[in-house]
């Protein structure tokens, strides 16, 4: 093994490791390190590594381990690069010569132990490795054995590994939680989780406000054999972590009355909070319930547990409310109607109670439709309904995702069971038939399991897909028909959660969704035109008329200090009749060669889009 001398700062004489580029094959490396002794289950999936380095993942991490039991990191490094391995999971020993793996293989994202004893001097030693590994995102250890001293240097290391995004640490005592909370407050990760089985009420509060410190973090998960231990800990953050936005829970026992209250206070306080994971379930009583599902509806919080241990109130709100709204969001149009409404002089002299029937239909249903018709009622004016449709779009979910879609730690994927709520809420009259087995983790989007389910979830699934598919597409033909009929505010209104609720199921909208979105921008671009060709016409007019107003006070002045009998203005002084009629006419002429200028830019526009239309060029 090739080693070199590396020295930074107080770490001089530390021995950086440069990994062998000879092309290895598994049988090679197993006859240098003498591992003969292959364990039967794995003797054939070891050997098959060459051709399939991630076909298991259990041989992998027994051959990892071999490599670095044999103390060759060079043999392991050369195999991890050879094959672009990302991951390295499941060392059990060697966590020094782990230190030199990350500096030889600049293509590991994420590092596991997994009860590997790690002693002081290793710690201090892959802390200096994981400060100036360049591509390292996550690291987890579990059930690691180390001392109290190993753990505060890790955490104390945390807040200088910037490039860090992910730690993960399971334990069996909570000893040294205080210490690994202040280090993850000073450190930069987005994602934490922690298991500790035994953890004491006390240690969760110390744990809880030695974190409060953290403003980067955004996924949260804990777990514990009490429910009551990861209440503690929720009471102890307060409203700590403000760019939280998601967390999962997992105790042995359902939650109660007490975590729904405080749950129900953490909704109130992280506004960017978007799913919730808890296990196994809650039972509470209904008032505590209720409380926590008017939090959920206020908010629109994905709640995730265990259908089993749940009550029917809360599974359902739960379910339902999130994905009531993707069509339009119900707080962005209550905000566009009552900012719509207030502009119309009808809409003050009407009663309290039909004033909030009206409003509550507008949202409850999630359409612009009755919106557009309330406007033609009532009289309110396009350029009204313009500005409210603008602030609706710029207030839709805005909170909800403030810290960004497509992390990886993102609780964004919605599941399909509150997906099959959804479309019976907007095709009432489609009748789905309910099932159990939606109420499983494996019927998301994406999932692992698809392959394994029944002929029955096969056929229920393409149906909802069918329906689905069926209703964008209904949709869709409702925003052209509004382009159609020049309601472009509307349609821009609809078409934008239109098209993310079509990119987030997988629906194949034709590019109908492309070509209508080039129609707007055509219809903003004439919109855009219209103004201009109004701008220009109101500026020439009042150029005009203060020309004219000059010229009157001009001649008033001229006539007080001379000759009042005689009008003053351009060229030489004239009668008093001739010189008005002078100016009449200049008025009238400037003013008609304005309105046909207008009337011909008008002319023009119209006729720019209708021989666009004819030649079918793009609408750009």
């Amino acid at each position: 093994m090739d080693e070199v001398t590396h020295r930074r700062g107080g770490t001089a004489g530390a021995r950086r490791m440069t990994p062998s580029t000879q092309e290895l094959t598994i049988r090679e490396v197993l006859a240098k390190i003498g591992a003969s002794n292959i364990p039967m289950a794995l003797r054939s999936s070891v050997l098959e590594l060459d051709q399939s380095w991630n076909r298991s993942g259990q041989s992998k991490a027994w051959l990892m381990n071999e490599c670095l039991k044999a103390g060759r990191p060079d043999l392991l490094a050369a195999l991890l690069n050879k094959h672009g391995a990302d991951r390295l999971t499941g060392i059990r020993d060697g966590a020094a010569h782990v230190a030199d793996l990350l500096m030889a293989c600049p293509s590991l994202v994420h590092v596991e132990f997994c009860r590997a004893p790690i002693s002081d001097d290793a710690a201090r030693v892959l802390v200096i490795a994981l400060r100036e590994c360049q591509g390292l995102t996550g690291l987890v250890l579990r059930n690691c054995e180390m001392s109290n001293d190993a753990l505060g240097t890790i955490a104390d290391g945390l807040s200088e590994m910037h490039r860090l995004q992910a730690f993960g640490i399971k334990a069996r005592s909570g000893a040294g939680l205080r210490e690994l909370g202040a280090g993850i407050a000073r450190s930069t990760l987005a994602s934490l989780w922690l298991a500790v089985p035994d953890l004491t009420s006390d240690e969760a509060k110390k744990f809880g406000r030695s974190l409060q410190g953290n403003r980067t973090l955004t996924m949260l998960q804990l777990s514990a054999d009490s429910s009551g231990v990861l209440t503690s800990v929720l009471e102890a953050l307060g409203s700590a972590l403000p760019r939280l936005a998601g967390m999962g829970l997992q105790a042995d026992v359902p939650f109660g009355d007490a975590f729904c209250k405080r749950l129900g206070s953490w909704i109130e306080t992280h506004h960017v909070l978007a799913s919730i994971s808890v296990r196994p379930g809650i039972q509470a009583s209904e008032r505590s319930v209720a409380r926590l599902c008017a939090a959920i509806d206020r908010h629109s919080v994905k709640i995730d547990f265990d259908a089993r241990s749940v009550p029917v109130a809360l599974l359902e709100v739960s379910r339902v409310f999130p994905y009531r709204r993707l069509i339009v969001p119900a707080g962005a149009m209550r905000i566009a109607a009552l900012a719509l409404l207030s502009k119309s002089k009808l809409w003050r002299g009407l009663p309290g109670e039909l004033a909030k029937e009206i409003a509550s239909t507008l949202v409850g249903n999630g359409s612009l439709r009755e919106l557009w018709r309330l406007r033609g009622v009532m009289g309110v004016r396009k350029k009204k309904l313009r500005q409210s449709a603008m602030l609706a779009r710029s207030t839709r979910h805005c909170k909800r995702f403030a810290t960004g879609r497509g992390r990886r730690d993102s609780p964004s994927q919605p599941d399909l069971d509150a997906f099959m709520h959804f479309w019976r809420l907007q095709l009432s009259a489609i009748e789905l038939q309910e099932s159990d087995a939606l109420l499983l983790r494996e019927w998301g989007p994406g999932s692992k399991t698809r392959s394994e389910r029944s002929p029955q979830h096969h056929a229920f699934h393409g149906k909802l897909m069918e329906i689905g598919r069926q209703l964008v597409s209904e949709h869709l033909t409702l925003v052209g028909r509004w382009i159609d009929e020049g309601n472009d505010d509307a349609a821009a209104f609809a078409l934008d959660s239109l098209q993310r609720l079509a990119r987030e199921h997988g629906f194949d909208h034709e590019g109908k969704a492309g070509e209508l979105n080039q129609r707007l921008t055509l219809g903003e671009v004439r919109y855009e035109r219209r103004n201009a060709c109004g701008y220009l016409a109101r500026s020439m007019f009042w150029v005009m008329t203060s020309l004219l107003l000059a010229d009157g006070v001009l001649d008033a002045v001229m006539r007080h200090l001379f000759d009042p009998d005689r009008g003053y203005g351009v060229g030489a002084p004239r009668p008093f009749e001739e010189a008005r009629s002078q100016r009449g006419t200049a008025f009238y002429g400037m003013l008609g060669s304005i309105l046909a200028l207008y009337i011909l830019m008008r002319f023009a526009d119209q006729w720019v889009d209708a021989t666009t239309r004819r030649l079918r060029l793009p609408q750009l």
